[in-house]
């Protein structure tokens, strides 16, 4: 049972860690933000292995969630001026 609960926390620190870094990288870098969405997806998933120590290191690198959190790309304006 104690397994489970540390199996369950590590993945919850490593999807929120990935939705801080995805979110922060597709805004810091919003030009080429869909050209990259695949690209940016992978390396928020490769970097969510790390449970805790991704949540950290997001929190940290992100200004402590700037850009808010997202795992999806933003939905695009289609209003005309």
């Amino acid at each position: 049972m104690k397994l489970a609960g540390i199996i369950a926390a590590w993945t919850v620190c490593g999807i929120v860690g990935a939705g801080f870094l995805f979110a922060y990288v597709q805004e810091e870098w919003a030009d080429v933000a869909e050209e990259n969405f695949r690209e940016d997806m992978g390396k928020a998933c490769l970097m969510s292995l790390a449970g805790p120590i991704c949540l950290i290191v997001a929190l940290a690198f992100t200004g402590f969630g700037k850009h808010g959190w997202r795992l999806w790309a933003k939905a695009k304006d289609n209003r005309t001026a």
